[in-house]
């Protein structure tokens, strides 16, 4: 039996006609349509001020219009959005942005600068998981008047109450923070107060390339093109989201020729298609970095040499090219893009590692705890840290659980050494700030979010560095100060950079432009075309 004739009442539920035949040998999806198979289960709701969730933020990008965003050619650059321009006062201070005339919502409501005041005001107000962007420039319900202000029907004036840098602040309203909302539908199908939210969950409110048809959680999501995109209509007139969490069942709906594209492939599922030749495996980037995490409550962990040594018992290169193979990309630093990227100067290397240990007082080994999530890679990734540190007489003792059982203990400071990920949410190296800023580091402070503070590590020092880089108007003085704070953390602080993960994806061979950008979230259905 062909396996559409299990998914196709789903797809028909969707009121989309396809030309499938049960049986047939040359099956394929419409040339109008992109059949995607993803794993949705962490999709919550499609509200653009309440979606932290990967799988929603991507969706969320698809059906608005931002202020501003990314280029999805240039991931580190922002472009015009919804304003077609702004210009950025001599202290940077406040932006002052000019929306493209004759822009409309897929409603047909007009696109106005209130509707981008709206939007703003609605993340703060509603106390939204996007205010830790609002944060970042200093916005708060007492200064919110004069923080989003509207000049004109066409004109708004973003205000910073805070010192981060034009590029920064760009960066980070290059982001669903800036998602504009048609107001007016949006307070139509408000409910006690909740600004549209319950509606949200189900429904878009947009003027992005496409609009929203349906949302089924345990199906899938339909999207439609909007041909009054400001780019034009999509090539793709729909884009059917299949709701699969089994990467066998993703692959074989592949092979099949029932969906254009497999989100979540496993290695395996990756090196069957390989062989099989039915479809590419593509291969993009992604701004997730995996590190070991050391905790410097520990006395042993805390010495710098054994730090050091620590970093000379990872078999980088065995990790990348033999464990995961293609699943990521060695990188010894946070940030390994623009005119200041450090070079991997570690490597494998039991000798170097065993002279620091002695020299640290530690000849003789030791026995240390490592927390890590029970799901590969990371069950792999610390089996070879595991087997590489015993030949330094180091014996790790692997502790797996739940992700939100590790994610607990980090929080807590509960933890020995720690095999984890973080990921950045916008192309600027302050996204990885977390591991370099921290300036209390008492148990009072509670600088949950803060990874430097998780570990322990005091760094007041560090930390006035970080408010002046975040600060620095100058590019080039800039660049340099994030140099500097790169150095110390590669060479001197509780983390070894290891990976940055990549996104693997299967994708049908006559699929063009299906390209997931680094940061989170980041996906752009625009550009994919068929054949």
């Amino acid at each position: 039996m062909r396996i559409w004739r299990l998914i196709g009442p789903m797809i028909v539920a969707f009121a989309i006609t396809l030309p499938w035949q049960t049986g047939a040998a040359d099956a394929k999806t419409p040339d109008n349509v992109l059949v995607v198979a993803q794993d949705l289960r962490d999709l919550i709701t499609l509200d653009p001020s309440f979606t932290y969730e990967p799988s929603g933020i991507e969706i969320i990008n698809n059906l608005y219009d931002a202020l501003v965003t990314v280029d999805p050619a240039e991931p580190a650059n922002i472009v015009p959005g919804v304003a077609e321009r702004w210009e950025v006062s001599s202290d940077g201070s406040q932006f002052t942005f000019f929306l493209r005339e004759g822009l409309k919502f897929q409603s047909g409501n007009p696109v106005t600068a209130a509707d981008v005041v709206f939007s703003f005001r609605r993340i703060i107000e509603q106390h939204s998981f996007l205010t830790s962007f609002t944060d970042r420039l200093g916005w708060n319900k007492d200064n919110l008047d004069q923080a989003v202000r509207m000049i004109d029907p066409m004109t708004v004036r973003l205000t910073l109450f805070t010192k981060i840098s034009p590029s920064l602040a760009l960066a980070n309203l290059g982001t669903v923070v800036s998602a504009v909302l048609d107001s007016k539908l949006v307070l139509e199908h408000q409910k006690d107060g909740d600004v549209g939210q319950e509606w949200l969950k189900t429904h878009s409110a947009g003027s992005g390339p496409f609009s929203l048809v349906s949302y089924t959680p345990s199906e899938g999501i339909v999207l439609q093109a909007y041909p009054g995109y400001r780019k034009g209509a999509p090539a793709m007139e729909r884009i059917v989201i299949r709701h699969i969490p089994e990467p066998s069942a993703q692959r074989l709906l592949l092979e099949s020729g029932d969906v254009d594209v497999a989100r979540d492939l496993s290695r395996d599922q990756l090196d069957a298609m390989r062989q099989s030749g039915k479809a590419n495996v593509q291969i993009d980037p992604k701004l997730e970095l995996i590190y070991l995490d050391s905790n410097a409550e520990n006395p042993m962990l805390a010495h710098p040499m054994v730090r050091e040594a620590l970093r000379y018992l990872i078999d980088y290169q065995g990790i990348s090219e033999n464990l995961l193979r293609g699943e990521v990309r060695i990188s010894q630093t946070f940030w390994p893009y623009g005119k200041t990227v450090l070079p991997n100067i570690y490597k494998l290397d039991v000798e170097r590692a065993r002279t620091l240990l002695k020299a640290a007082g530690y000849g003789d080994g030791f026995k240390i705890k490592m927390d890590i999530i029970n799901t590969t890679p990371w069950t792999l990734i610390a089996q070879s840290i595991q087997k590489t540190m015993a030949e330094a007489n180091i014996e790790v003792e692997i502790t797996e659980s739940e992700k939100k059982a590790v994610f607990g203990k980090r929080r807590a400071r509960d933890y020995d050494l720690m095999l984890i990920s973080w990921t950045g949410d916008y192309m600027d190296p302050e996204t990885f700030s977390t591991f370099f800023w921290s300036p209390d580091n008492r148990l009072e402070a509670k600088l949950t979010t803060q990874v430097a503070w998780r570990a322990r590590w005091s760094i007041p020092d560090l930390s006035i560095l970080a408010e002046l880089a975040r600060a620095e108007i100058d590019p080039d003085k800039r660049d340099r100060m994030y140099e500097s704070i790169q150095y110390t953390l590669q060479q001197k602080s509780p983390f070894v950079f290891m990976f940055f993960k990549n996104q693997l994806s299967g994708v049908a061979g006559n699929v063009n432009g299906f390209k997931p950008l680094p940061s989170w979230g980041g996906l752009d259905y625009f550009g994919v075309q068929k054949q």
